[in-house]
Order: structure tokens, then sequence, then C-alpha cells
């Protein structure tokens, strides 16, 4: 940013932590979004079939970016991160659950 005449505001450990931060936020949202692609509709057989194996794909997604986050919210919390937040009771019941 500097050849633009612009100073960064922040570390690239700052940076690091706001990425990890909004991965976990996404990753509790893709929960929501894989069960409402989850189609009840009427479906010949083979649709059947490519929408199971469609869902099963979404399902796996879904778990390794939440066992992602928990490596996440576990490191947060061993680090001592969260503390400052609100909310820090509340992911620490989170991450004992895991």
């Amino acid at each position: 940013m500097e050849p633009f005449g612009k100073k960064l505001e922040f570390s690239v450990k700052q940076f690091e932590q706001a990425y990890e931060y909004a991965f976990m936020n996404q990753a509790f949202h893709l929960v929501y979004i894989v069960m409402f692609l989850q189609i009840k509709e009427e479906l010949s057989k083979k649709e059947k079939s490519i929408q199971e194996a469609r869902n099963e794909i979404n399902l796996l997604r879904v778990k390794h970016a939440m066992d992602d986050a928990v490596k996440i919210l576990k490191r947060f919390t061993r680090n001592g991160l969260l503390k400052k937040h609100r909310n820090y009771i509340k992911l620490t019941k989170l991450s004992s659950i895991a």
C-alpha cells in the first residue's frame, strides 16, 4: 500500500486474526445455508440420487468448516484472545463441547 501513499493501520498478525474471526462466523452460517439447500420436493429417482450426492458433499463441507472453526476457537481460547469480548463465556462453553 505504501507505493499508493497509504500506510497500513494493522499488522499481518492482526489481519490473520480478523480473517479467522470471519472464518468462524461464516462456518456457522454455512450450517444454515446447507440446511436450506436440501430440497424436500418430489424428485425422480435419478434426480433424487443426484440431490442426495450433492447433500452429502455439502454436509462434508460443513463438517470440515466446523472442524476448522473449532480449532481456531480453541487456539483463540488458549491464547486468551477471546477474553476481551463480552461473549467470551458463551464461546468457551461452545469450545468445551467439541
